[in-house]
This record gives structure tokens, sequence and C-alpha cells, in this order.
């Protein structure tokens, strides 16, 4: 993307039309969904249909000016992925099940696998980009792209850092903490409120009128949390991280669900006059690239047990395991222990560890 500054607002203005455009998307889905009406004769059903269809392509315009404005790259994918679409609203036999099952695949499901994938494909340093292609491929439902492109956007470091700075907060060692777009009470407040802590990297704030999204680095490897501040009052909190590390820590968060092998995500409430303070104390609870992960003992308390009862001729296997760890921590402290005395300036060996 373009760094000048009449770029990054022109990059903030297709920002602030994405979020606009995105909740506009998820209320109409709502109101698509089929009721007994629509799916009471023949008549109705066929009517419901042609509705989809006019709706379809008014959709399609807005998931492609989205993937224009962001990834223009991928418009190929688009383009062809809403042609092989358009054909499944050739129906001929219009039975309610049919109709049901057209509106639930191709405009509201998500499916558990691709939603996965998408996960593991946000990391926040790296370029999400050379996936979203492939990606596009597999969706089937207007709300898969919308999600799909939803995530590219708040998960790309590229993105937010092109757009324009309003405020910073400058740090001698781990990153600046960036303010951009159109700061406001909120956001001026969080960045001011920011502990200058050593685990917390580079951090970018989006802020818009209704939205507020944030880049922590250092916290699960890139933290992003999303803020919808539409409501006069309640204030819900999306998050996301890129990466676990201590699960513990993160199943004690608020609202943390969706816990796979090597991400998370989760949603919580907060309200107009809380949400500084609630953000900041999430954000401290988040563990950092640096917190320690319990480290899996050599062996469980059961196969101790059996080892102070078996006979020795049985835990031979057992206890080579042992001798070979012993083995190799004294080996690790006699290397050390030469490098510090000049001894020798040779690299040690993986073995040797």
């Amino acid at each position: 993307m373009e760094e000048g500054k009449e770029a990054k607002q022109k990059n903030f203005e297709n920002l602030k039309h994405f979020f606009i455009t995105d909740f506009r998307i998820k209320q109409r889905l709502i109101d698509l969904y089929p009721n007994e009406q629509e799916m009471y004769g023949q008549a109705a059903r066929e009517k419901y249909v042609d509705k989809l269809y006019k709706e379809y392509k008014g959709f399609e315009l807005d998931v492609m000016r989205m993937a224009k404005d962001f990834a223009p790259y991928a418009v190929p994918a688009l383009q062809v992925r809403f042609e092989q679409a358009r054909t499944m609203f050739e129906i001929t036999d219009a039975d309610p099940s049919v109709v049901r099952r057209l509106f639930q695949t191709r405009f509201w499901n998500i499916e558990t696998k691709l939603r996965d994938e998408i996960n593991k494909s946000c990391q926040g340093y790296r370029e999400f980009g050379p996936n979203l292609p492939s990606l596009i491929g597999r969706t089937k439902s207007i709300n898969e792209l919308v999600h799909l492109l939803h995530s590219y956007i708040v998960n790309n470091e590229t993105i937010l850092q092109s757009m324009p700075v309003v405020a910073q907060r400058e740090r001698n060692h781990r990153g600046n903490y960036v303010l951009h777009g159109e700061e406001n009470d909120i956001s001026r407040a969080i960045l001011d409120g920011l502990p200058d802590d050593e685990t917390i990297g580079r951090t970018d704030i989006v802020s818009m009128e209704n939205r507020i999204l944030m880049m922590v680095k250092g916290k699960a490897h890139a933290l992003t949390v999303d803020l919808d501040t539409i409501d006069d009052e309640d204030i819900i909190v999306h998050y996301f991280l890129p990466k676990i590390g201590n699960r513990a820590m993160v199943k004690k968060l608020p609202g943390a669900k969706n816990l796979q092998e090597d991400c998370a995500k989760g949603t919580f409430d907060t309200t107009r006059e809380r949400v500084v303070v609630d953000i900041l104390d999430f954000i401290e609870k988040v563990p950092s690239d640096r917190t320690p992960v319990k480290a899996k003992p050599a062996f469980g308390m059961e196969e101790l047990q059996q080892m102070a009862t078996a006979p020795a001729s049985q835990n031979g296997r057992r206890m080579g395991r042992m001798e070979a760890l012993q083995s190799a921590i004294k080996g690790a402290k006699a290397k050390l222990q030469e490098v510090l005395e000049g001894g020798t300036k040779d690299e040690p060996d993986d073995h040797d560890l």
C-alpha cells in the first residue's frame, strides 16, 4: 500500500466503508432468513428465490468493492467464485427443503473447518495474503466471504499501519504505541493508559466513529482486538490470539472460546464507563511471547509410583531415559562453563543439548 498522506486518508475512508458495509450485509442476511409465508406454496417459493438472486448480486458488488480496496490481487478468484455460485439459483423444483438449503449454503453457513483454516492464516506479522485466493475458492456462502475478508483486514499489520497517524507514544525499546484514524475519548485513553511494559511490542490502534481496532505485538504473537462502539452504552469486544502459548492463562480470559491447538478467539461485553479499564486489564492478562510455559515433567505421577514399586529389571528403559537426560544436562553445563572460561568458542552441536 502507498504511504503518502492522501493514500493513508483514502485507506482510512475505505476501512470505514468496509465496516459500514460489513454491518449492513450481516443485518440484511438476518432479514433474508426464510419465513413460513415465503415457503407456503410454489409461487411464494419461486418469488423468494428471485429475491435471493437479486440480493446475491448486490452482495457480490459489496464484496468485490471490499476486495478491490484491500486485496485487489484476490479479485480474479472472487470473480470465478461468483460465476460458479450463480448457477445455484437455477432451481427447477422449488421444494421447501431445497429453497431453505439454498439460503443456508449460499448465504448463511460458516463451515467449522474453513473458519479454523482462516484463523490459522491470521498471523499479524506475516502476510495473510498468499492464502487469500485459495481460501476464497473454498468459500460457499456470503457469510464465509465476509468473515474471510474481515479476518484478513483486522489481522493485517500492513493494512492497519497504512492508516493516517494522529498521535503516538515513542518508546526506546519495544516499539511505539501508535493511534491512527480519528481520535476519540476511548481510543486516546487506551493509548495513554498502555503500560510501558517490556512484554508489549509495537501497538497500532485504529480509531473510527463506531469502531476501534488494535494490534498488540508481543502478546500472543500479535493480539488483535475489535471494539464495536456503535451502542450508546454497551460495547462488544472481540479478540483473536494467533498463538496461544500458555493455554492455562488463555482459558481464564473473559469470553474465551474456540480454543484450537495454536490460536483462540473470544468475546466479552463492557460499557463506555468501564471499557478503558477492562481493555487494559485484558491486555495485561493475555500471555506475552515471554510468558513461561510450564514444562511437562519427564515422568507422570502414576509412572513414578510404578517405578517405586516395580522390580529393578522393569525400570531399565525408564531409567535409561533419565540417565540420557542427566547426561545431556551435564554436557550442556560443561559446554557453558568452557565458553564462560574462554576455553572454546565453538557452537554446541544439537546433540549436546
